[in-house]
């Protein structure tokens, strides 16, 4: 059964992400969806001039673009081909050196998360120095303590965001994944259409 861009929307608002498994038409409309924000979307109409967008409003762009390029036998492979190579210029631009930073990854030696079991730092700061103190010198005796805190989340929440980041490459150079470009909210990674054939 074939479904119209609306209903395809409703299903990713409703978070049925099941829908879109194994289905071309799903993944054609996460595809699209990665790419309408405006830059990516005119860069993507720059480097294919035969397809054109009158729409002016964002909401009606992604359909028209969903109606567009389901007529087209090639929109896939554009897409895919699109979405790799701003993967990558993602990775160029923040000039990042990989080697070093699995060596810097592997300097941390002490994982104390900071914060409370919830992962907010602000909460447990909240909750146990500005609420219960109500002494400044009490306050400023626990300052290392605080310090100590702060750092332990900030170190933890490096480490955590630098190792995603060489586990989601890894995914991303497989030749049958292409990447959502971090533009799709619960969406890293979309399968090439060769795993769906």
């Amino acid at each position: 059964m074939k479904r119209t861009f609306e209903e395809w929307y409703d299903l990713y608002q409703n978070n049925n992400m099941f829908a879109f498994n194994h289905d071309v038409e799903g993944l054609l409309w996460l595809k699209i969806r990665a790419i309408t924000r405006k830059e990516q979307l005119r860069n993507f109409l720059t480097r294919n001039p035969d397809i054109k967008i009158l729409s002016r409003k964002q909401t009606d762009i992604g359909k028209e673009l969903y109606q567009t390029l389901s007529g087209l036998p090639d929109s896939m492979p554009r897409l895919d081909n699109f979405l790799r190579d701003k993967s990558q210029e993602l990775y160029v631009s923040k000039g990042i050196d990989v080697k070093k930073l699995k060596n810097d990854l592997y300097k941390v030696t002490d994982y104390k998360w900071g914060g409370d079991q919830n992962n907010s730092l602000d909460r447990y700061l909240v909750s146990n120095f500005v609420k219960p103190i109500s002494s400044y010198d009490s306050l400023k005796s626990k300052a290392s303590i605080i310090g100590d805190n702060a750092w332990n989340y900030v170190q933890n929440s490096w480490y955590n965001n630098w190792s995603s980041f060489l586990i989601e490459t890894i995914f991303e150079n497989h030749p049958k994944v292409v990447s959502a470009v971090g533009e799709i909210k619960n969406v890293d990674f979309l399968s090439a259409i060769s795993l769906l054939i």
